[in-house]
């Protein structure tokens, strides 16, 4: 008889790391606004903006959504698996969490903390 020891799951989860910002909830202005100022284009009808807004990358900007839960976060993604492999080993340089703190507290004028999160979301 084999015995699992560890995490089992039969939901389908990822685990992520982001240095960012949680927010709580963003209006469809606010979403413009943030992609205005970081120079992504858009068009202007609500669901354009929300695929946009959800699929938002940048150099130092990535927004992470929990859609079965109410998880909303903007900010440096530092690690997420992008598929089945889990993952995988990185670098990261501290200027680019120095840029992306400069970045978030001009966008939300420091209305939110700029700090590490880790979690595990729904998909």
């Amino acid at each position: 008889m084999k015995i699992r020891n560890g995490f089992v799951s039969n939901s389908s989860t990822s685990s992520f790391v982001i240095y960012g910002c949680q927010l709580d909830e963003i209006t469809d202005e606010e979403k413009k606004r943030i992609m205005t100022e970081l120079g992504v284009s858009f068009e202007d009808d609500e669901d354009s903006i929300n695929d946009s807004f959800d699929n938002l990358a940048t150099e130092d900007i990535k927004v992470q959504i929990d859609y079965n839960g109410d998880g909303l976060w903007i900010g440096y993604l530092i690690a997420c698996p992008s598929d089945e492999t889990g993952i995988e080993e990185s670098e990261l340089d501290i200027a680019v969490l120095q840029r992306t703190k400069k970045t978030l507290e001009k966008l939300f004028d420091k209305k939110y903390p700029v700090k590490v999160y880790s979690g595990v979301i729904g998909c």
